[in-house]
């Protein structure tokens, strides 16, 4: 049952692939240019089903559980390593086992940190890639995530040469304090501060709207603070100043991949329709504002004119939830009191035309019902007997009134 569950699943993504081919854009044109000749060696859509840059990107929450369950498995084994390297020193080389006890270029926690790096780069700008397509950033504030993606790389290409330490004492041989040994190890952290800083803050700002990626990425900031200072010896601890520094780099890295992965797999979702995106708190204040007015022009109509049918006037919005609908109850109470209140009946020209005639008809009537053209024994009378007979009873009406 589970082959052919697996092989339904497969069917639905091949079909859903051939449909978007047409109108997705991120595809590589199989159109051949000009004077371009046939291979043989490749078929010729072999480039029309190449993966794209969010195919990469877990879909599945199983999925994503189990990448972050490995690269915690890899920062704690890079971390063991560490620090039970003196326990390998029997079996490793002492020139070896420098890349198992130390984090400078070529250890297995330098290899860590500079992977780190490369993949919240790529992670930044695969959320750009789908980020820049959404249709309220109307600041164009998508362009911190192409910044961002840079940034990473930078600090990757930092991580792995030294960089920072070098630009650090060149800068502190600048300065007209003098060159210290204090001055030219934290040197590195101004010129780091004012270029990292605003992206960091812009990061933040734009994860926002995923909490549990602010979070990671805000404990990976103090992670890497806390572990300059101990590093500078700022703060004074119990275990060696190294193996701080390198389990706080190394949490930092990692919580880092983490917050970037989880935002990156939100903004994915929600392009696909599979998870709502949350609206701006302008457009949520705003929204609010449209529900109130028409609130409030309900009620003034209602006040005005309390018999009129004002159940329809407003537009449900995403501010505000969906109630069930007043509409049949403010009819029904309409219907009521039409019935309740009796209306005057109109008499148009042709009732007024109709009962003058049956009045003109009820004249030659009599008061039994019969018609005055037949006497009692059924004998037809005359025209003067019915005129006589006209005035004899109207005179008798006449007396009776009187």
């Amino acid at each position: 049952m589970a082959r052919i569950a697996s092989a339904t699943q497969d069917r639905r993504r091949r079909v859903l692939s051939e449909q978007m081919k047409g109108a997705d854009t991120g595809t590589v044109s199989t159109a051949k240019p000009a004077g371009a000749q046939a291979n043989p060696a490749y078929a010729e859509d072999a480039l029309a089903d190449q993966p794209r840059v969010s195919d990469f990107l877990p879909r599945r929450l199983s999925t994503l559980v189990l990448v972050i369950s490995g690269v915690l498995l890899a920062e704690l084994a890079v971390l063991a390593l560490h620090l039970y390297s003196s326990s390998l020193s029997p079996w490793i080389a002492p020139e070896r086992l420098a890349a198992i006890a130390t984090a400078g270029p070529g250890s297995f926690a330098n290899w860590f940190v500079i992977s780190s790096y490369s993949v919240a780069g790529l992670l930044c700008f695969a959320t750009y890639l789908v980020r820049r397509h959404r249709k309220d950033d109307y600041h164009g504030r998508y362009r911190i995530w192409r910044t961002a993606s840079l940034a990473w790389l930078i600090a990757g290409l930092s991580a792995s040469t030294g960089l920072h330490r070098i630009l650090g004492d060149v800068l502190a041989r600048l300065l007209p304090f003098g060159a210290s040994g204090t001055l030219s190890s934290v040197a590195w952290l101004g010129p780091t501060a004012i270029l990292l800083g605003p992206v960091v803050l812009r990061l933040a700002l734009e994860l926002r709207e995923n909490r549990t990626a602010l979070v990671l990425f805000t404990s990976a900031q103090l992670a890497w603070i806390f572990g300059i200072a101990v590093g500078e010896s700022w703060i004074t601890l119990a275990r060696p100043a190294d193996t701080i520094l390198m389990a706080c780099t190394l949490t930092g890295n990692g919580l880092l991949v983490f917050s970037l992965l989880i935002n990156a797999r939100r903004v994915m979702l929600q392009a696909a329709g599979e998870v709502p995106a949350p609206r701006r708190s302008r457009d949520r204040a705003a929204a609010s504002k449209k529900a109130a007015r028409n609130k409030r022009e309900v009620e003034s109509r209602t006040q005005s004119d309390p018999d009129s049918d004002t159940s329809v006037h407003t537009q449900p919005t995403d501010a505000e939830p969906t109630t069930p609908s007043k509409e049949p109850r403010a009819r029904a109470s309409t219907i009521e009191k039409a019935h309740e209140e009796p209306r005057t009946p109109t008499i148009s020209r042709a009732s007024n035309a109709t009962e003058s005639r049956n009045a003109t008809d009820a004249r030659w009537v009599g008061d039994d019902g019969h018609d005055d053209e037949y006497d009692e024994s059924g004998r037809k009378l005359s025209k003067a007997e019915r005129k006589r007979l006209r005035k004899q009873r109207a005179r008798q009406q006449r007396g009776e009134r009187r």
